[in-house]
């Protein structure tokens, strides 16, 4: 009798995959979450830089600081995963700072009075693991709904020389007639 429940091979398909699709399951929802997370960070990189060149382009325009704030939030709102979130500032999901250099183009630095000013934003996104997921992998009332998955800040900066083209510095004492 035990020898032909040993030699019986009815059932052992069922009991491979009970054991092995769990961890194929997490590695296909980790690998999604490390592709949202990459795809977002991009959206933000791509953000940044056109809040940056905008601000390297018209550092004395009145209000650039705002607008350039408004284009990274604009910008970032684009992604699915980011959303409306970037767009409101409550609760502080999504965080600009903003350089403006003070709105010269020169850095103001007497031994090199040529030197560029710099601009510089800085993003910074809280992420919530397994977002996206939430709503039909892991529902509240699910037996995985206990889990509290941790959140990640996901920062991004970029930041450059001012562009003033056919702007010099003027030295102290020449006047605009002098040669």
């Amino acid at each position: 009798m035990v020898g032909s429940l040993l030699k019986d091979k009815r059932g052992t398909i069922a009991i491979q995959m009970a054991l092995i699709l769990p961890i194929l399951i997490i590695i296909v929802l980790g690998t999604f979450e490390v592709w949202k997370i990459l795809y977002v960070k991009q959206t933000l990189n791509d953000a940044v830089y056109q809040g940056v060149r905008l601000l390297a382009m018209r550092p004395n325009h009145p209000g650039i600081a705002q607008e350039a704030e408004a284009l990274v939030r604009r910008s970032a709102s684009l992604n699915s995963f980011v959303g409306d979130e970037a767009l409101t500032t409550t609760p502080p999901l999504f965080d600009v700072l903003v350089n403006d250099g003070g709105g010269k183009c020169f850095s103001g630095n007497p031994e090199k009075p040529t030197e560029a000013g710099n601009v510089s934003i800085t993003v910074t996104y809280r992420w919530t693991l397994g977002k996206g997921l939430t709503g039909w992998a892991f529902p509240e009332n699910s037996f995985l709904g206990f889990m509290k998955l941790p959140d990640l800040k996901l920062s991004v900066s970029a930041g450059g020389p001012v562009l003033c083209e056919r702007q010099t510095p003027v030295p102290e004492g020449v006047g605009k007639g002098s040669p």
